[in-house]
């Protein structure tokens, strides 16, 4: 656990746009190790549809302030599909960002909350918003794995590459994935603690009342069951492009092969998932839309459940 929190201290988010050389300076001093840069993509156009509060040249700006410091690990967040996206804006996004030579790329295909504007006016079929269907997404996400493995990089997750010379782990990522516990700080944040889901109150106003009163800033919590708890981390594995059915076995007692079948049946037969016994292993086309098919695993509950 120490080495776990530890290693989340190291890690830092951010926006081009909302670093300045002191701060870089400041975060690597306080012992950030890993910082991530949400670039998204370098067309100034996209990035400004999308509402995005950097631009290119801030990208440019700011990472070689970045490589001065020395951060053990940079990664640079991509996503695939973003409004205003053409094949030649993504390649150009891709060779750019292959440039930049970071350590992890991370790639998401746009996905629109069902209460923004632009989910509102798609609703209403307006014809007029320049936003990319899921195949094409996937074909982006695709080709993008493609040149980063031709530079060097190995595939991670369905969303994440790291450049094989590069030693490296995402600790954070693989525990909270195995089922480790975490405590989230902010509002609206989630932890997983001791087997139950909190999330923190999602006022910023009601939140500090609570912190500053001395509270515990908790809005609602669940308890899952002992087969809920294996089906998160099944879930949340086959985002690695394979699962290892016997670590199941050890931790839960169950046989998810056997308790899956019918869902790995029907993902077998539409090419997403290799046939076979032993380890689970996803194809590329199942692992570009992992996201889409989870909710094959999902208790009969939960299925359509909306999120905000």
């Amino acid at each position: 656990a120490p080495l776990i929190f530890a290693h989340v201290l190291g890690s830092f988010e951010c926006e081009p746009g909302t670093l300045t050389r002191p701060k870089v300076k400041v975060l690597r001093e306080i012992g950030v190790t890993r910082l991530s840069l949400g670039v998204e993509n370098w067309n100034d156009a996209i990035l400004e549809e999308n509402g995005r509060a950097h631009v290119s040249k801030e990208i440019r700006r700011v990472l070689p302030w970045i490589a001065e410091e020395r951060f053990a690990v940079v990664n640079l967040d991509l996503i695939a599909g973003m409004v205003g996206e053409t094949w030649d804006s993504w390649r150009e996004t891709v060779r750019l960002t292959l440039l930049a030579s970071p350590e992890i790329v991370t790639i998401y295909q746009l996905e629109l909350p069902h209460n923004t504007l632009y989910s509102r006016d798609l609703k209403l079929d307006d014809k007029s918003i320049p936003v990319a269907d899921w195949a094409t997404k996937r074909d982006w996400h695709g080709y993008a794995i493609e040149q980063f493995e031709a530079a060097g990089y190995a595939v991670s997750s369905a969303y994440t590459l790291v450049r094989r010379d590069v030693a490296t782990s995402f600790l954070y990522r693989d525990a909270l994935w195995h089922g480790a516990d975490l405590i989230g700080c902010g509002v609206s944040s989630f932890s997983h603690l001791s087997g139950v889901h909190y999330q923190n109150i999602s006022a910023i106003d009601r939140y500090m009342e609570s912190v500053e009163g001395g509270q515990l800033p908790l809005e609602r919590a669940f308890a899952p069951t002992e087969l809920e708890r294996m089906t998160r981390e099944w879930i949340l594995q086959l985002k690695f492009g394979r699962v290892e059915p016997e670590e199941f076995m050890k931790k839960f007692g169950v046989d998810v092969r056997a308790l899956f079948r019918p869902a790995l049946e029907r993902l077998v037969a539409k090419g997403w998932v290799e046939p076979g016994e032993g380890p689970v292993r996803l194809t590329r086309e199942g692992l570009l839309r992992v996201d889409s098919f989870l909710p094959e695993f999902y208790d009969s509950r939960y299925r359509g459940a909306r999120y905000t």
